[in-house]
């Protein structure tokens, strides 16, 4: 399987749980979102293009997108960290949202379908 999870079969596409990229049902839904995009829209999408995203279910919420510190040093790469408090942010580009993996099950996994149908007033 490729990095836009087309298999070695022509017209078969691995997505979820049998293509060892994320069993999660938000992993599952981006696979999707990806073989979609390349097959339907001639966009091309790949599974590498994703951001690392972790979510942890308590009140209130926590999340993370990217990697972690540790592993950006791990990587060897020169790296730049940030930190901001969501509640410092005016707005944030919705095509970075539109196009995140989001995580299941929360009501965020919304947002990709209410910013793909935006209209003008």
């Amino acid at each position: 399987m490729d990095n836009q999870l087309r298999t070695n079969v022509p017209g078969i596409w691995a997505l979820g749980d049998c293509n060892g990229r994320g069993g999660f049902t938000h992993t599952s839904y981006n696979d999707f979102e990806i073989a979609a995009g390349n097959l339907l829209d001639h966009d091309t999408r790949s599974v590498t293009d994703r951001i690392t995203a972790y979510n942890l279910y308590i009140d209130p919420p926590l999340g993370r997108a990217g990697m972690t510190e540790r592993d950006a040093r791990a990587s060897g790469r020169r790296v730049l960290k940030g930190a901001r408090l969501m509640t410092r942010v005016a707005r944030a580009p919705y095509t970075v949202m539109q196009r995140a993996m989001h995580i299941h099950p929360t009501v965020f996994e919304l947002i990709p379908t209410i910013l793909g149908e935006l209209q003008p007033l």
